[in-house]
């Protein structure tokens, strides 16, 4: 009988070196980051019993990044406040967003595409980009839905700076390290990857105070 080794894994060796965030080179932008409706059952099944209505660290830290920029941004957690998918489009008409983003998880993908859709239905003009471990692992299946503009792979944080920076110039974007965005023509461009920070403490503390902490 052959015992096979372990293949041996490879961390990811940060290279990025910072002072500080990309600052802000463009308009000031209206950005909107959503948690899709939806319950704890749905988010974390057999384990809801254990799961509490913590903010999402990452969008918190996500916001922290383009409110640094000087961007005004606004966090809503409909699974925290209980407003139902129907709420979404009030919602997003009443905020008039220039992109809208979400943190896209196995448990929430089709969610976030039904947000997607609402968000297009309503402004077509709106940037809709997904992060998050789903999507950073298989970018692919964020582009299933057809309203998703752009995927925002590993750190979101330098990344979706640079995008603000570039979000009305489809030939800026192409040079934007850490996306994946579906271009006017409808293909994808495959942007590289862009490196992990050395430093995290080059990022500003999460917006928390954009999370409904009362609940």
């Amino acid at each position: 009988m052959h015992v096979h080794a372990p293949s041996t894994i490879r961390a990811i060796k940060p290279t990025l070196e910072l002072r500080s965030l990309p600052p802000r080179t463009g308009p000031i932008r209206r950005i909107l980051l959503i948690v899709p409706p939806g319950t704890v059952e749905e988010s974390y099944g057999r384990l809801s019993g254990a799961a509490g209505e913590l903010p999402m660290l990452g969008l918190a830290y996500i916001a922290a990044a383009l409110r640094d920029q000087g961007h005004v941004v606004q966090v809503i957690d409909y699974e925290v406040n209980g407003r139902p998918m129907s709420a979404v489009a009030e919602d997003i008409k009443g905020f008039a967003p220039d992109a809208i983003g979400m943190t896209a998880y196995i448990t929430n993908m089709v969610r976030c595409a039904r947000v997607a859709q609402i968000s297009k239905t309503t402004n077509p003009e709106i940037t809709v980009i997904l992060g998050g471990p789903q999507v950073s692992v298989f970018p692919d299946e964020g582009f299933r839905s057809p309203h998703v503009d752009m995927i925002v792979l590993s750190e979101g944080e330098v990344v979706i700076s640079n995008v603000m920076n570039a979000l009305d110039n489809e030939e800026a974007l192409g040079e934007v390290k850490g996306i994946w965005l579906r271009s006017s023509n409808g293909e994808i461009v495959r942007n590289d990857r862009e490196e992990l920070l050395t430093d995290l403490d080059v990022l500003p503390p999460p917006a928390l105070d954009l999370f409904p902490m009362e609940k």
